[in-house]
């Protein structure tokens, strides 16, 4: 009876680490989505609590990522997580232009689907 039990407990075990391994996230295929992943993480680590980071300050949070993937990937990755509604970005009212560009800020508005890593 007790080895009855135990290999049931062991298909089932190995049954769920199937599973696990199928359900994984995917780390990312696209240079957009491997930015949008280090966006993300970045932004959970440095300003989990909603707060405005300014363009400048993720820039040089993630200069590994983008001298990798290339600056233009910031800005679909930034787009497209904007429409989904993960953070907003935009012009930062009341601060004064640089060079005739008015400074903009990231801030994470929902990372609930963000986990282990990666955005789903």
């Amino acid at each position: 009876m007790r080895k009855y039990g135990e290999s049931m407990i062991r298909t089932i075990i190995m049954e769920q680490a199937k599973v696990r391994e199928y359900l994984q996230p995917n780390a990312g295929v696209t240079s957009d989505a491997q930015c949008g992943n280090a966006l993300v993480s970045w932004l959970l680590r440095n300003a989990p609590d909603g707060k405005l980071v300014m363009e400048r300050d993720v820039r040089q949070g993630l200069r590994k990522t983008l001298a990798r993937l290339g600056a233009g990937a910031l800005g679909y990755a930034s787009s497209n997580l904007v429409r989904q509604g993960v953070l907003w970005y935009g012009a930062v009212p009341n601060l004064k232009p640089y060079k005739g560009r008015q400074p903009h800020a990231y801030r994470l508005m929902d990372a609930s689907g963000f986990s282990s890593g990666t955005y789903q």
